[in-house]
């Protein structure tokens, strides 16, 4: 009796380290952390239109999560050199792994480094940072 009770210990540790190994790549592998619902971020860095009719900005913001962002806004973030107003999205709602074009006028051509707070229900807002040289 005491060979296989060896036996049926070694095969116990086997089965756990086996265990504990598939359990630590699943881990490493992102498998419990994996995003979900709407995770919203920066893609680019944006660009500035300066001109004598316009002064906006153009941003694009991705969809990282599992499920597509809806009620998408944009806000001016006190601060800015010139405020931003009038917020546009094409398209309106994003896709998992896809991405959108914010657009948003700019009061006057003023240089310096501008912030705009995108939300969507059910997501963390997001602070997108364009900067401008004029």
């Amino acid at each position: 009796m005491k060979g296989i009770s060896d036996i049926i210990a070694m095969l116990l540790m086997l089965v756990i380290t086996i265990g504990l190994v598939g359990l630590t790549y699943s881990y490493i592998m992102g498998v419990f952390t994996a995003k979900t619902a709407v995770v919203l971020s920066q893609d680019g860095q944006g660009l500035c239109i300066s001109g004598e009719t316009t002064n906006s900005i153009i941003l694009w913001v991705r969809n990282d999560g599992t499920s597509t962002a809806t009620d998408i806004t944009a806000v001016d973030v006190p601060g800015n050199p010139s405020p931003i107003s009038g917020c546009s999205f094409d398209p309106t709602d994003i896709a998992p792994n896809s991405a959108t074009t914010v657009t948003c006028s700019r009061s006057q051509a003023r240089q310096g480094m501008y912030q705009i707070r995108i939300s969507a229900a059910g997501a963390t807002p997001v602070i997108a940072r364009v900067y401008c040289s004029g």
